[in-house]
């Protein structure tokens, strides 16, 4: 894919959150912020000058060197240049490895004390998302065991909760987002490829977990999730067949919410849970004036700039 195509996509429309019933931000899922040369002063300067309050950038976990992060430096310099810009840091904690959970039994509580460090390096930043995309192998492994267990969303939930009173004991006011869930799985743990489980089916099994586990405290202020489309042709009304959950289907997430806490110590939205879109984006074409400053080949159909704005204007009154 064409990395300056992602940073367009990015920067239309990434994050949305509701932090605050009826109060909506917007920003970007980007790292071009922490890569660049000026340690993101020009990069937090655009994305005010298009109205954009929030930057996501990932933190990546390795359990090999559990406190350690090698792009400390570069974060640094992001995070302030963010902040004198008024942009809010959401810090996302990515595991390097997606089975360090699996293969070291202390990774959980390293894990937790990681972000522990983090939230005392940075006491300006209050919102962290813990995990990424746990129903998916590319970031968490195994998701099934013998027989077609899943295992993932017990596994998930045990480091969320880890991650919650780690993050909370440093500072309560912090906003945890949890689960940021991929919008597709296919449920089947002997497919040849992409062994994975689905949004709907996740947070049933994650539910069931939770109240197994008997605790007795939340596991996240917000729901964080990806309702990217089937391809960038689609409109954002196509959403996606259950039990998976495209942007057009968040009634389906809100209701599995519903289903797998309610009546327990995690609030449901209803009951005050946050809902954090933390990854979208419609993938737009090069306009032929730019196609010199791209290499590559693009990794999905295309859609048009003008279509894509279309989308977001639409995504964001949904």
């Amino acid at each position: 894919m064409r990395r300056l195509v992602l940073l367009l996509v990015l920067a239309c429309a990434l994050l949305t959150g509701v932090r605050d019933a009826g109060a909506l931000t917007l920003g970007v899922s980007d790292d071009s912020g922490k890569y660049s040369r000026d340690g993101g002063e020009s990069f937090f300067a655009s994305l005010r000058a298009v109205g954009g309050t929030e930057n996501a950038i990932v933190v990546w976990w390795d359990a090999k060197h559990p406190t350690t992060n090698p792009e400390q430096a570069l974060l640094d310099a992001a995070v302030a240049h963010a902040q004198l810009a008024g942009v809010r840091v959401v810090i996302d904690v990515y595991l390097r490895h997606a089975k360090d959970y699996a293969t070291n039994p202390r990774a959980p509580a390293q894990y937790a004390a990681f972000l522990q460090q983090l939230a005392r390096r940075y006491p300006g930043v209050r919102d962290f998302i813990v995990g990424n995309e746990p129903n998916q192998p590319r970031f968490w492994q195994p998701q099934f065991g013998p027989g077609g267990k899943q295992l993932s969303p017990a596994a998930y939930v045990s480091s969320l909760a880890a991650g919650y009173d780690a993050l909370k004991a440093v500072n309560p006011a912090i906003r945890v987002l949890g689960f940021a869930l991929s919008e597709r799985g296919n449920d089947n743990p002997t497919a040849r490829s992409n062994v994975s489980i689905s949004p709907l089916r996740f947070i049933a099994a994650a539910g069931t977990a939770y109240r197994a586990s008997g605790r007795a405290k939340p596991l996240m202020d917000a729901f964080a999730f990806h309702p990217y489309p089937r391809n960038a042709l689609d409109p954002l009304a196509r959403g996606l067949a259950w039990p998976n959950a495209g942007a057009h289907n968040l009634d389906r997430i809100k209701q599995a919410v519903w289903d797998a806490f309610n009546g327990t110590a995690q609030p449901t939205f209803e009951q005050g849970l946050q809902l954090a879109i933390t990854e979208v984006g419609w993938q737009v074409g090069i306009p032929s004036s730019s196609i010199a400053a791209y290499t590559g080949q693009e990794n999905v159909t295309t859609t048009d700039e003008k279509t894509q704005a279309a989308i977001y204007g639409d995504l964001v009154r949904e």
